[in-house]
């Protein structure tokens, strides 16, 4: 079935069921995503409708929502939502990119950080996240 579905223009299938062939959906370019394994193969007395909405783990999706999957899970995006989620989504990665070369070039600590974890209680007045750095470095020799 999901050599069918890739036939015909599918580019991934999110089954809030069982799937079976897992060795065979693993080597396929096809994702799939499901919360479970079956080793039964599926009902073909129930039929089916196209372009209406579904629930899927409890969760809507409608005709022309996006739906992205990867090894952590499945986001299902509202259609009106998209541009907003997708510009959201690009400043994160570029924030993360922008870490990672941060942390190549020694910058560990950040301004927002600390101050963010004295607001919550997680540092004590006085405290910083340096002092807890070098305390750290120190008590690992």
């Amino acid at each position: 079935m999901s050599a069918h579905a890739q036939a015909v223009g599918v580019v991934g299938i999110v089954v809030d069921g069982a799937v079976r062939d897992v060795d065979v959906l693993r080597k396929n370019a096809l994702p799939v995503y499901a919360c479970a394994t079956n080793p039964n193969g599926p009902t073909r007395s129930q039929s089916g409708q196209i372009g209406y909405p579904v629930s899927v783990g409890g969760v809507t999706v409608a005709p022309g929502d996006l739906v992205v999957g990867d090894d952590d899970g499945v986001v299902v995006v509202p259609k009106c939502q998209v541009a907003t989620v997708l510009d959201s989504a690009r400043r994160k990665v570029n924030a993360e990119l922008q870490r990672m070369e941060d942390i190549k070039a020694g910058k560990l600590l950040y301004d927002w950080l600390e101050a963010d974890l004295l607001r919550v209680g997680d540092l004590q007045e006085g405290q910083t996240l340096q002092g807890l750095m070098d305390a750290f470095r120190r008590n690992r020799q």
